[in-house]
């Protein structure tokens, strides 16, 4: 299982233009968290990786908000739990984490159908989308939810 997740994490490749919307979503002032199912211990490499390969700091500039543990992994308060996307365990432990209310939503960008629908279920703002649609699509869909202008 370790080396499935490892082989799936080093599959991720930049998205061209996907710098420029972490850098609009800063720049408006909100808050960048990475949430991801690919474990503690995998994710400071991919970080590396497309620091080293695409000389891009996109990775290393989001802070992690949820990572799951899996079984070994360091103990750490965002990812002590073994839940992984979409289970509501996941997103619930997340809002926990983080204190996230009505008040202080989230929104989510994901290209899993099935982790968006699991995110509106728990009161998430969702997008889905992925690296085969545009870059432009997503700007136009964080223009319409008033994240960015």
């Amino acid at each position: 299982m370790a080396r499935l997740i490892h082989d799936i994490s080093n599959a991720y490749r930049q998205t061209e233009g996907i710098a420029e919307v972490v850098e609009a979503i800063e720049n408006h002032g909100h808050t960048q968290k990475i949430a991801s199912n690919i474990g503690v211990s995998l994710l400071p490499e991919l970080k590396d990786r497309f620091a080293t390969t695409y000389k891009n700091s996109t990775l290393t500039r989001i802070p992690v908000g949820k990572v799951i543990a899996f079984p070994g992994a360091a103990n750490d308060p965002i990812s002590t739990s073994m839940a992984a996307k979409p289970t509501p365990e996941y997103f619930q432990n997340y809002n926990k984490t983080h204190g996230i209310t009505a008040k202080k939503p989230v929104i989510f960008v994901d290209d899993s159908l099935a982790n968006v629908r699991a995110a509106v279920k728990q009161g998430w703002v969702a997008i889905h989308w992925s690296a085969s649609k545009k870059i432009e699509q997503l700007m136009a869909d964080l223009v319409t939810l008033n994240v960015i202008h």
